[in-house]
């Protein structure tokens, strides 16, 4: 098969349709009911406790109890039995009984404050100009591995805003028409991902901000072939990622 043939078969894999590849990103898709209306509501969180169908999972700041084993799993605890069917997040007790969370007065026992997980916006980005792609290298990666740009979005900023102000501090060159083009969770530890796409009338991308040791212009063409790993002089970022995504599909819009 040739490499062009090769290629190609790679991108009708990532890149399907646009509703498909979309969700097929990692990390989206979260099926959970959180059951907002019923949690805060007493009667029905008692009636739960005497479903015979309810399974518990224990969870504290460390994190949840999961088995032991070559295939761990969460830990369901049977409030009554029967067979699983809805679930309860718990703390684990050091007494005998477990405490549900949310049926004890107050959230936080310092400042009696209702406190939620912390996301952090990023914005990532394609940046092109005649048919090339900035990328940039961090000092702790292996060598030859590249990705897009990215930076937090700061207090007081738009992401758009972002965009152009994290691509001129980490590479020199002026990004323009910022345009949205899909999110992602990254629980690394607590990041929301926020993908764009933009311009760039050209430039020499330095690297002098400290965050990136080199960042340069890729080709289609190279882009394309390491796509496939066809091109053993540039790693891109594992398919997991937000960046692979828009980087694929960079490629693909322009194939």
């Amino acid at each position: 098969m040739t490499s062009r043939g090769r290629w190609r078969r790679t991108l009708i894999r990532l890149m399907p349709s646009s509703a498909r590849a979309h969700a097929s990103r990692p990390f989206t898709g979260l099926a959970l009911d959180r059951a907002w209306p019923q949690r805060t509501d007493p009667l029905w969180v008692a009636r739960r406790l005497e479903d015979p169908d309810v399974r518990a999972v224990a969870a504290d700041r460390e994190g949840v109890l999961i088995s032991d084993g070559d295939s761990p799993s969460l830990i369901r605890i049977a409030l009554a039995p029967n067979t699983e069917r809805h679930r309860i997040l718990i703390r684990p007790p050091s007494e005998r009984e477990p405490v549900l969370l949310g049926l004890e007065p107050g959230s936080c026992p310092r400042c009696s404050a209702s406190h939620f997980p912390r996301t952090d916006p990023v914005v990532i980005m394609t940046v092109e100009h005649n048919s090339r792609l900035l990328l940039g290298h961090r000092s702790a990666w292996p060598a030859g591995r590249y990705s897009l740009l990215a930076g937090f979005v700061a207090p007081g900023e738009s992401a758009e805003e972002a965009v152009a102000r994290e691509v001129l501090e980490e590479s020199g060159v002026h990004a323009r028409d910022p345009v949205f083009v899909t999110s992602q969770p990254w629980p690394f530890p607590s990041q929301l991902m926020l993908g764009f796409e933009a311009q760039a009338d050209g430039g020499e991308p330095r690297a002098d901000d400290g965050e990136l040791d080199d960042v340069r212009w890729f080709a289609l063409a190279a882009i394309a072939d390491a796509l496939c790993d066809g091109n053993p002089g540039l790693l891109l970022p594992p398919r997991v990622s937000i960046a692979r995504f828009l980087i694929a599909r960079w490629v693909a819009a322009r194939r």
